[in-house]
């Protein structure tokens, strides 16, 4: 796995984005996955290629279908299902993840080929796929539980990224 971009870095012509995901600087010091998370704690730095991937990656993955009045077809149904407590079992929350990935990748593809409305991708922002490596139901009896995903994303660049989105919410 490539390491991050460094810090310092030309923006000169790319669209950029504020970091609105912390994630784990060292990762070997707590897990060798990098966990994103909000964190209003940290003042958010500008990110592209890979980074700003992650950030639409985890956002569109944790959408809602039809919540957006801009784009009412992005989404999926998973953080729906979850937060309702529709979620017995592990394999229906491995259904409803496959299902949302496959969906997050098609939108973020589909966006990507719109040079008309979006201009050209740079290699290093045009995700090429996106894979579950791993969906764990976490059991809590006082909150609920917690749903921990992994997903590894790769560019055309040839970046790849392994990360964790965490979700609270009412498993049952």
């Amino acid at each position: 796995m490539p390491a991050l971009r460094p810090k310092s870095r030309s923006y000169a012509g790319r669209q950029v984005d504020l970091e609105l995901l912390k994630h784990v600087e060292d990762p070997a010091a707590f897990t060798s996955l990098r966990r994103v998370f909000p964190d209003s704690n940290t003042t958010p730095r500008i990110v592209s290629g890979i980074e700003k991937q992650v950030q639409r990656y985890a956002k569109i993955f944790l959408t809602n279908l039809g919540s957006s009045r801009l784009a009412g077809d992005v989404g999926n149904d998973l953080l729906r299902e979850i937060s309702r407590g529709r979620v017995n079992s592990q394999g229906y929350l491995d259904h409803l993840a496959a299902v949302a990935n496959a969906e997050t990748l098609l939108s973020m593809q589909a966006d990507d080929g719109n040079e008309d409305m979006f201009g050209p991708v740079p290699d290093d922002e045009r995700v090429v796929s996106s894979e579950l490596k791993g969906v764990e139901l976490v059991r809590d009896p006082l909150s609920g539980g917690r749903v921990h995903i992994s997903v590894f994303i790769s560019t055309a660049a040839g970046d790849g990224y392994t990360f964790i989105i965490p979700v609270a919410a009412g498993v049952s």
